[in-house]
């Protein structure tokens, strides 16, 4: 695949993409991941309807009989479990894609660390590429699994507001609004912070990772000397710097988590205040 692209490249007057190839390579092992999420998520977004034409049953004079609404709990059980099934299985091809993507940029890196001169071995920091190989490379196993969100939201976005336009009317409209207004500017600068800080985690680690291997690789002189305890102070203070990144991080992806469960009931809540103050009246379903 790669000698084709590099063909195909010069043919075009440009430069070869790796990520083209991996994707043509990979791609069909990604598909059947994507489609099970979007259905899982359609089934979770048809759940309620099925549950409010359920609780048509208990209302006075319901034109819903017992079979029928017995038919409708049938079918909201079998639709939570079918998309509990399929976003487990679609996470599962994900999570397959990226670990084959994660193996297959992996063994280039090894492969050209094979090739490369000991004048260029010693102008690279071992922590650097200890810290790719463990660290960024486990972000293809996390990243695939919600790369198929991009064109799986819209979708979602579209039908929900359709379907709280046939419910509620232009309250829906004043719901979605408000969700837009909270998350965006919130969620977006939050998210542009993490990556900061995850920038600053993998400095101070490739920092750390660098220390220890020259403190390793020199550890006969420092035993004899006995700086056993300076450089034990010295790598512990880089840990610390470490690992204070990595709380921040913590703490604002715990925020993050958090506030994006605030959005989905702070968007109901608008709406259904919306709806009342329009003169209309709440039911059940």
């Amino acid at each position: 695949s790669w000698l084709k692209e590099e063909y195909e490249a010069k043919l075009a007057g440009r430069k070869p993409k790796f990520t083209k190839v991996l994707f043509k390579t990979f791609i069909w092992s990604y598909i059947p991941g994507g489609l099970m999420q979007a259905t899982s998520i359609g089934l979770r977004t048809a759940s309620p309807l099925l549950f409010s034409q359920l609780l048509r049953y208990w209302a006075a004079d319901s034109p819903v009989d017992r079979e029928t609404a017995m038919y409708y709990a049938i079918s909201m059980i079998l639709a939570n479990w079918a998309s509990a099934f399929m976003n487990h299985h679609g996470v599962l091809f994900c999570q397959q894609f990226g670990m084959k993507l994660r193996c297959a940029v992996g063994s280039l890196m090894f492969r050209k660390i094979m090739r490369m001169s000991n004048g260029s071995l010693g102008d690279t920091a071992a922590g650097k590429v200890v810290n790719i190989l463990s660290n960024d490379l486990q972000r293809f196993d996390l990243s695939m699994v919600f790369l198929h969100y991009v064109w799986i939201i819209p979708l979602q976005i579209a039908a929900v507001i359709y379907l709280g336009y046939l419910q509620a009317g232009t309250a829906a409209f004043i719901g979605f609004a408000a969700l837009i207004i909270i998350a965006l500017p919130f969620q977006g600068g939050l998210g542009q912070y993490l990556g900061k800080i995850r920038l600053r985690t993998a400095e101070k680690t490739d920092n750390r990772i660098k220390i220890m291997s020259e403190v390793i690789n020199g550890i006969q002189v420092i035993k004899m000397y006995a700086w056993e305890i300076p450089f034990q102070k010295v790598v512990g203070q880089k840990r610390a710097e470490e690992l204070k990144e990595v709380k921040i991080a913590t703490i604002l992806r715990t925020v993050f988590l958090g506030f994006m469960m605030f959005t989905e009931r702070a968007a109901l809540f608008f709406t259904v205040l919306t709806y009342v103050l329009l003169g209309n009246v709440m039911s059940a379903n």
